[in-house]
């Protein structure tokens, strides 16, 4: 492949040798580059690509290729663009013929093929000049070979040609080995800088050397396959640095000096082959990553590497310290978001309607509607942090959707043109403007990174001085989730305070005096943290901090050491002080947890005890003091290596018995160190375990537990138990832990699903498939209740529509699809809830009907952790909607769309009897505007409609309901006048600066799904967004 590629730059070399033969030719009058300088180009791409400079012998009728060239710059100068793209088809026909004699196998046939696309180029004057061929615009790189044609530039014509030839060969059909060889290059290449720089542009136009690139990456992969994994990573720095100068001319911000501080961090690369392959740079093993790059390139797996390559990024953005603001934009997103490198298929449709949602955030706030701005871009955050639910970032979309909640609280203040955003006395108001400008701008890096800092403001509210962000650092570094730490951020400043004097003089050198005052300083934050209700943390710091006295300190500088039981911690110490220094609280506090952890980890000596603290780790469960129980450990880690042996031989069943009695063994060990809770928790899953099924079918083994197959874990234990790593070995069972957790109904989104199934009379299920959807939702339902206790009752109706479309969502993955409607009909009506009157005399209406005193029930319930009760009351409620409706309407499309309506407006139902009609008329038309979008004829959907709320109307204005009749009315008119736009997938309609996209794709669902009284709360929807 490499040859190949080199046959593509050798292109530009012929065309420079014609030149160099031809010294007796005027090129005065064109300003050509002179011939001498062409001779030392073609010498030094020659040698650059390994090709023989014999191949000049062999070249013949370069008359041709120059007069070609001759002949398409002077029509370029004279803007004769048409003729120009046809002079330059007819250089590269003029090349295959003057190659033909030459040993560049496949070559000419694939020059004609190029020459052929061209002479098929068009040209479009109509904004500026396009030349298009097969639909690509080609326009921006032949300007560029014109003008370093005419400049004299030798090296930049040269490359010019060589990525014009690259680009058109993209275009043809290959008929040739050589030429899909050399497409899959261009493709690799493309595809890596697209997955890192988060771009759909093409990169073909700009990007120089190729194989230069190309050939360190093989470079790389052969020293890989060697276990040259030193000189492996040098290659693949010397591939990012090739990089970094091939992207040098396009469009892409910084993103060539990310790839320079990418090349300079792999020269750091260190490997340890003690314990299999390790490659670490600052801290972290990127071996695996690299493995895996390496075994795509071999299997000519495109895809596969150039996410490989993202991926690899990922890992290392974080670690540079930029210097330019796109660098930094770019790492913001990357830390905040995770989204980078990452396959986005599950969740691109969340993506996609957040987009949506945002743009509609950016017109509201353009025309002054802050509130409904808030309340759309509040709707966008949240719905992609359930984006990132979908693509498996389960941590990051809980931290995103909570605070994104907060938002539908805000207060917002508006004087002259100062608006003010208040939540939780942060003023977000220039965060969400610059948000949805910069989306508006297709800046979608800064757009991440301020919805990042936004995210990062709101959790930070309530913890707001250096002593308290410090404690969240060491949380994280201990592996314990954040609390509120409001009610105990004061006493924390004593503590604090030792602390800090204690890295300053640390950092001055007298690491002795200094690491007694942190000591110090521990302690008493240790008890401080009692009042924030963590006595785990309060426990691992104060033990912990003790042992800090007793450190062994030796050397100074980057040579010093800091022993403390046996466990060199000076580095962590190192880099909190700094951190400390640097005023980066929450780096400070990570580097405290992690050598606080440290420090409980190195108390246990045998192999029982580090097993139990891998199992803990992978449990996310703050290390307890094992010193106390560390001897009961051992039969667990007896039986569990019986479980190995007996994987070994293949008796899986025996593997399982062995497996739940270490789980059983553990369970009491830790009994004994008065861990009572974990104790209850391993002999659960013990007996979990042990209930497991085996099953072998063509040498696929399952080890089956309630639908989970754990056998990946187990082999996973057996192969770390193999490589003597029995802390990883405590992961991976720790791993099998984890998955049987979820199984039985023990979470609050459980027992709220089971109060609201009872409620509407539906038969209990295992909520295990949909936990995570069920949790989402109950944070969802906390803020409402939250909203309901400060009376914000939009907020409250906003949060609680929220949690029962997570509900219905849920539904789904649950195997009961037949609710899905009904909830998600009960959600939009929560959503379109108002109130009347005032306090002390208020009714809360959703559909129609005063639920105040159901509401203030619920939010009772709630706080008291009375989940079921919670469920049962919104259940309740919900089939009280549902009761009415088949009692009046039962199968009546007509009864249905008109109940929709008039409860979605929160008017009172009129007898719908008297002014009973055929509704197929009206179904029929939005049957039509369904059929009419899911075949993309977008202004069809928008007529028929228009066409249905004017049939609509027409019917209601028989029954005593003329508002309605009236407002729907006048929806017709707005929706016949909306302005329609689409791109590709992406389409918006537009009402008085509002999409209503999202809204109508809404109704044409409900539609699909013969949701008919959902359809009838989709038109109410739309009238409250559009008139109201």
């Amino acid at each position: 492949m490499r040859i190949a590629f080199a046959l593509f730059i050798l292109a530009a070399v012929l065309v420079v040798n014609v030149f160099a033969q031809k010294s007796g030719i005027d090129t005065g009058r064109i300003g050509a580059i002179d011939a001498d300088k062409i001779t030392a180009a073609l010498e030094k791409v020659l040698t650059d690509f390994g090709a023989s400079e014999s191949i000049k012998t062999c070249v013949q009728d370069i008359d041709n290729v120059y007069d070609h060239f001759v002949t398409f710059a002077d029509a370029w100068k004279s803007k004769d663009y048409q003729n120009a793209a046809t002079d330059l088809a007819h250089v590269f026909t003029t090349l295959s013929t003057t190659i033909s004699d030459c040993d560049l196998k496949d070559v000419d046939q694939i020059f004609t093929q190029i020459a052929a696309v061209l002479k098929t180029a068009s040209v479009d004057l109509k904004e500026g000049v396009a030349i298009y061929v097969d639909g690509k615009n080609i326009f921006a790189v032949v300007e560029k070979l014109e003008q370093d044609w005419t400049n004299d530039d030798i090296k930049d014509f040269a490359a010019d040609f060589s990525t014009l030839t690259g680009y058109l060969l993209q275009l043809i059909t290959c008929t040739n080995n050589t030429c899909k060889q050399v497409q899959d290059v261009l493709k690799t290449l493309n595809k890596i800088v697209q997955e890192t720089a988060a771009t759909a542009a093409e990169v073909e136009t700009c990007l120089n050397d190729g194989l230069t690139i190309y050939k360190q990456f093989e470079t790389f992969s052969a020293a890989w396959k060697k276990h040259d994994y030193e000189n492996a990573a040098k290659y693949l720095a010397t591939a990012f640095d090739e990089i970094a100068t091939g992207i040098s001319d396009c469009d892409l911000g910084d993103l060539d000096q990310v790839f320079t501080q990418f090349a300079a961090l792999l020269k750091t690369a260190s490997v340890d082959v003690n314990k299999g392959v390790e490659l670490y740079i600052d801290g972290q093993n990127i071996a695996h990553t690299l493995e895996k790059m390496h075994q795509d390139w071999e299997a000519g797996a495109t895809d596969a590497f150039a996410s490989d390559v993202a991926t690899l990024v990922g890992y290392l953005l974080p670690l540079i310290k930029c210097s330019t603001t796109a660098c930094q934009t770019a790492a913001g997103v990357l830390r905040v978001l995770d989204f980078i490198a990452k396959d986005l298929t599950p969740c691109v449709g969340d993506i996609e309607k957040a987009g949506t949602q945002l743009h509609n955030a950016a017109a509201l706030w353009d025309r002054s509607q802050y509130q409904e701005a808030v309340s759309a871009f509040g709707t966008g955050l949240r719905t992609l942090g359930n984006a990132a639910n979908d693509c498996g970032f389960i941590d990051l979309s809980k931290l995103i959707v909570t605070e994104a909640q907060q938002i539908f609280g805000a207060d917002i203040h508006v004087l002259s043109d100062d608006v003010k955003v208040i939540v939780n006395d942060v003023d977000l108001a220039n965060y969400i403007y610059d948000a949805v400008k910069a989306l508006d701008a297709h800046d979608y890096v800064k757009f991440g990174t301020l919805c990042g800092t936004i995210v990062a403001e709101l959790r930070a509210s309530s913890c707001t001085s250096e002593a308290c962000i410090v404690i969240e650092g060491i949380l994280e570094g201990a592996n314990i989730f954040f609390p509120d730490l409001s009610k105990c951020s004061k006493d924390l400043e004593d503590g604090y305070d030792d602390i800090k004097t204690g890295f300053t003089t640390i950092t001055g050198g007298h690491i002795a005096t200094g690491i007694q005052d942190v000591a110090t300083g521990l302690d008493k934050f240790g008890a401080a943290v009692q009042d924030c209700e963590l006595p785990e943390l309060a426990q691992l710091i104060q033990t912990e901090a003790s042992h800090l006295t007793k450190a062994d300190v030796s050397g100074i500088g980057k040579y010093a050491k800091l022993i403390v039981k046996g466990v060199d911690i000076y580095d962590d110490v190192y880099k909190a002080s700094e951190d400390l220094a640097n005023h980066d609280f929450a780096g400070a506090g990570l580097a405290i947890g992690d050598f606080l952890s440290q420090i409980r980890g190195a108390s246990c000596k045998s192999e029982g005890c580090q097993l139990v603290v891998g199992l803990l780790q992978a449990l996310n469960i703050v290390l307890p003091d094992l010193e106390t129980c560390e001897s009961d450990f051992d039969s667990a880690f007896n039986a569990f290596e019986d479980g190995i042996a007996s994987a070994k031989a293949g008796h899986w069943s025996r593997t399982i018995d062995d497996f739940g009695n270490g789980l059983h063994e553990i369970s009491q060990g830790v009994s004994a160190c008065h861990l009572t809770q974990l104790a209850e928790l391993f002999d659960q899953e013990a007996s979990h375990i042990k209930g497991s099924k085996v099953s072998e079918a063509e040498g696929i083994v399952k080890i089956l537990v309630g639908g989970l197959d754990l056998f990946d874990d187990i082999d996973d234990a057996y192969k770390s138990y193999e490589k003597g790593d029995i802390t990883d070995m405590g992961k991976n069972i720790g791993n099998v832990v984890s998955a049987l957790r979820s199984i039985g109904c023990t979470s609050r989104g459980c027992k709220f699903a089971e109060g609201i199934l009872s409620a509407v009379s539906e038969a209990i299920i295992d909520f295990a498939p949909c936990a995570s959807t069920l949790e989402q939702a109950m944070t969802a339902f906390e803020q409402g209740v939250k909203y309901i206790e400060e009376e914000k009752w939009d907020a409250a109706f906003k949060a609680f529509n929220l949690g029962l479309e997570d509900v219905a969502s849920a539904t789904k993955t649950c195997l009961i699809p037949h609710l899905e409607d009904d909830l998600n009909n009960f959600a939009k009506l929560f959503k379109l809830g108002k109130t009347e009157g005032i306090t002390g005399d208020l009714k809360i209406l959703v559909a129609g009907i005063n639920i105040f005193e159901d509401l203030q029930l619920a939010s009772t319930s709630f706080k008291s952790g009375d989940y079921a009760a919670f469920g049962q009351t919104l259940g309740s409620i919900m089939s009280i909607v549902k009761s009415d409706l088949d009692t009046h309407c039962e199968d009546d499309k007509w009864c249905l769309l008109l109940s929709g309506a008039v409860q979605g407006l929160n008017m009172i139902l009129p007898n719908v009897h008297q002014c009973k009609h055929d509704g197929e008329v009206v179904w029929n038309d939005f049957m039509e505007a369904y059929r009419a979008l899911r075949s993309h004829g977008y202004k069809d959907c928008v007529h028929d409609l228009a066409q249905a709320m004017d049939q609509m109307e027409k019917l209601i204005s028989d029954c005593d309901v003329e508002e309605i009749a009236e407002l729907i009315l006048k929806l017709a008119a707005e929706i016949s006048g909306a302005s329609l736009s689409w791109w590709e997938k992406l389409v918006k309609i537009v009402i008085h600066g509002v999409d209503i996209a999202d809204d109508v794709i809404d109704l044409i669902d409900d539609v699909e799904s013969e949701n008919v009284f959902g359809v009838g709360i989709d038109v109410a929807k739309l009238v409250k967004i559009v008139l109201l």
